[in-house]
């Protein structure tokens, strides 16, 4: 036996079954109707917002400022002024560009774990090394300008 079962509840605070979930119908129906006759709720033009840098732009900026054709970059060689750039790339397409790990993967011929291995190993360079800051500031530079 429960131990709500001996209180007796009044008749009229009671529900009925049928009006079950009609109140949290009315309500969305009454903020619709609010929002539906405000002066404001246009369409906004948002595209400003919109990322308009691409990976492929990034691949072009970082062959013309460090002479490695975007073939080398996208190429599986393992030599050091490739990955250097690649790295770099990888860095300035995950702060610049909405894609996720995989994506950047699926673009840039990686896997996923690849491009955050590089991104970690080029954010030490960076901080240790001037030229390889130099030269991800005029990457960027060429990206952003």
């Amino acid at each position: 036996m429960h131990i709500y079962s001996r209180l007796q509840i009044p008749r009229s605070e009671q529900r009925d079954d049928s009006d079950r979930g009609e109140g949290i119908r009315d309500r969305h129906l009454q903020a619709e109707d609010e929002t539906s006759q405000s002066p404001t709720s246009t369409v906004e033009d948002l595209s400003d917002l919109q990322q308009t840098v691409k990976c492929r732009d990034i691949i072009i900026a970082a062959s013309r400022i460090s002479e490695v054709s975007t073939a080398d970059i996208l190429s599986a060689r393992r030599m050091k002024h490739i990955t250097l750039v690649r790295h770099i790339v990888y860095k300035l397409t995950y702060e610049l560009c909405p894609y996720s790990f995989p994506q950047m993967g699926r673009m840039l011929n990686r896997d996923h774990t690849t491009i955050i291995s590089g991104i970690k190993g080029i954010d030490i360079k960076i901080m240790h090394n001037k030229y390889i800051r130099d030269l991800y500031d005029k990457i960027l530079a060429e990206v952003l300008g």
